[in-house]
């Protein structure tokens, strides 16, 4: 398909949020969002197009990277980007006219974007063997190769039309048939036979505001793309697990219970480490008063290791603990006994150019210091305020 080209004269040049903008005497650019569809794109002279918009009184913004140098110019649109765009809304017609001469699934809106395409219905859910039969109803009717037929109306001549989708038009009022199946009110950019398609192809399902469904698809090109990347990733993994291309469902659906396993094992054993460790810990306290006083510094230990530490440290009766890793922001938990009274806001002021930042409770406290913090200062300092607690 060849680009399309035709001359027009620049009536206006400028610029607004958007960027710079050419409004021609005509056009053959179709807008941005317009119906839902994406807009062409192409040159102005030597202008390249980069949007489209339609704006007040139906007039045509093209939104260019530089201004023509002459006021007759020649414009052509990208013809491969038309046609692609063309072939997305001639599938979404002839998928939602499926889902509701089967089903009686009516489409709500639909949104065209640049690698897929999404049709909102008005269900909360449609189950897998419904969109396999609706998906498959659809092909046939590409492979059937139908007319694609665009033609104007009168508002009388629509009570002799089965139309699926109306608007509230009143004047030129376009119909765009596929031939003995679909019939819509639509001024969008439609193929001629439902075989330039190719094939539509559903790629996800979910939920919009937990009423309608939202199904993406892909036609034409894109879905050959789609295919193409898919059947590279299974062939990626069937080479990484050593499985064939049919297996590998279940090789990972193995892996994964395999794992959860492994979790759950290292889990267990993590735990009663940590509880060594803890005892451990304890066992190298210093009284301070009738506190028992626990600063421990670990090198590599998770957030989660150390606050579990703290939890089961702060078990013990009469004790205020400091544990503390270096792997990420000096990471660490003060933790006390229930009925230890202790202010931690006074180290927060003494080291407030070194913490990052803190959070918890009373007697159990996290905080994060900056690497450049001397572990050994926070152990004094924590020591003297307990003392000047007691």
């Amino acid at each position: 398909m060849n680009d399309i080209e035709f001359s027009a004269k620049v009536l206006k040049i400028g610029t607004d949020t958007s960027g710079k903008f050419i409004i021609l005497d005509h056009t053959e650019f179709y807008p941005d969002g317009k119906g839902g569809q994406l807009g062409d794109k192409g040159l102005i002279g030597n202008s390249h197009v980069n949007k489209v918009l339609e704006k007040t009184d139906n007039v045509i913004f093209h939104y260019v990277d530089l201004y023509p140098g002459s006021d007759i110019v020649e414009c052509k649109i990208d013809a491969a980007r038309r046609q692609d765009i063309s072939v997305q809304h001639t599938a979404q017609h002839i998928l939602s006219q499926s889902f509701l001469k089967l089903f009686n699934i009516e489409t709500i809106g639909f949104h065209m974007g640049e690698n897929y395409t999404t049709v909102d219905f008005d269900v909360d859910k449609i189950q897998g063997d419904l969109i396999f039969k609706a998906e498959e109803l659809a092909n046939e009717i590409v492979l059937e190769n139908r007319a694609v037929k665009k033609y104007f109306v009168s508002e009388n001549d629509l009570q002799n039309l089965n139309l699926r989708k109306k608007e509230d038009l009143k004047d030129q009022i376009r119909i765009v048939e596929v031939e003995d199946f679909d019939f819509s009110m639509c001024s969008g950019t439609h193929v001629n036979f439902t075989g330039e398609i190719g094939l539509i192809k559903i790629i996800k399902q979910e939920k919009v505001k937990k009423v309608s469904t939202r199904l993406s698809f892909v036609a034409g090109l894109r879905a050959l793309k789609d295919y193409i990347e898919k059947v590279q990733v299974i062939s990626n993994i069937s080479q990484f697990l050593t499985s064939g291309e049919y297996e590998i469902f279940y090789k990972v659906q193995s892996l994964v219970e395999e794992n959860k396993t492994l979790l759950k094992e290292n889990k267990i054993k993590r735990e009663k480490l940590l509880e060594y460790i803890a005892k451990e810990s304890l066992s190298s306290s210093e009284k301070i008063g009738q506190i028992e006083f626990v600063f421990k510094v670990f090198e590599d230990y998770s957030r989660e290791d150390i606050s579990q530490l703290g939890k089961i440290i702060s078990n013990r009766e009469n004790l205020m603990a400091f544990i503390l890793s270096k792997e990420d922001h000096f990471f660490g938990v003060l933790v006390s006994s229930a009925g230890v009274v202790f202010n931690f806001e006074n180290i927060k002021k003494e080291f407030n150019n070194f913490i990052l930042r803190s959070w918890g409770s009373k007697n159990f406290m996290f905080c994060e210091f900056k690497n450049s913090v001397i572990v050994d200062d926070i152990k004094t300092s924590i020591q003297l305020q307990l003392r000047r607690t007691l």
